[in-house]
């Protein structure tokens, strides 16, 4: 609230300082003095950009055409009913792929921009293997919606069913309750949240070898080591290894419900 009444813009009140950000920023259209800083085109440079913009569209226009004639050429030696045509394996196979495609990058750039934002050990083993759980992770998450999906009659239906899958894979994910206190009449539900298996693999991926400092501790309860953590939290019931195996059986699982939810339920 200060740098805004510094700067000259107090932020009013009942008002959100993040609201109030995007209003600062954002040159007024009332204000004369933002006519001055529009570029003034004269007749001159018109024509010049005009005549680029003209020249330019030549080559264009030949590039367009010989790519489409080639294209449509190609599509003209297809059968006009080929076999895979109406498959639903066909279908799904190639959407399966194509998502995987387009969602692989995501992770990764989280992954490159996190992992040294929060700090975690600069060793390039352990951020290629939090790299590959942030991307089972969200593989996992896609294929929970696509089973739901499929196997829901109508996209109300999923949009209700899917928020309350995804919350409790979220509540029983590890972080708020951890398996060490985790009651025994949850544990079914706690084998079958796909994000316990992440934040397990990521903490045992990050706490495994790590040493901490304890000279600077005010207090008397100070933890030396990541396998300390490991063992209160009860962390070490599992693998690495496991938690990556039970991430691909989750989404292998997932995906082959999808697929008999799209092959026999969906017209």
């Amino acid at each position: 609230m200060e740098t805004y009444r510094a700067a000259g813009f107090p932020c009013p009140l009942y008002t959100n300082p993040a609201d109030h950000l995007p209003d600062v920023i954002t040159p007024s259209k009332r204000d004369p003095s933002a006519k001055h800083n529009e570029a003034i085109v004269s007749p001159k440079q018109q024509a010049i950009t005009d005549k680029a913009i003209t020249a330019a569209q030549t080559p264009i226009t030949i590039d367009l055409n010989m790519g489409a004639h080639k294209r449509l050429a190609q599509m003209a030696n297809l059968p006009l009913n080929p076999i895979w045509h109406k498959r639903v394996l066909a279908y799904f196979t190639a959407k399966i792929i194509a998502d995987t495609l387009v969602q692989i990058p995501v992770p990764i750039i989280f992954s490159c921009v996190v992992y040294f934002i929060v700090g975690l050990q600069p060793l390039p083993g352990k951020f290629f293997l939090f790299m590959l759980f942030m991307a089972l992770c969200s593989l996992a998450a896609t294929s929970l919606a696509l089973m739901i999906s499929a196997l829901c009659k109508t996209a109300n239906m999923s949009v209700t069913i899917l928020p309350m899958a995804l919350e409790v894979s979220r509540l029983f994910g590890g972080f708020f309750l951890s398996p060490a206190n985790l009651p025994k009449y949850f544990s079914w539900l706690d084998a079958l949240s796909y994000a316990k298996y992440t934040y397990v693999g990521v903490s045992l991926n990050e706490l495994q070898g790590l040493t901490l400092s304890c000279a600077d501790a005010s207090t008397s309860t100070c933890i030396p080591n990541g396998e300390t953590t490991i063992k209160q939290l009860g962390l070490d019931y599992i693998n690495i290894g496991g938690c990556i195996g039970a991430l691909l059986a989750f989404i292998i699982f997932c995906r082959f419900i999808a697929y008999l939810g799209v092959r026999f339920l969906k017209n």
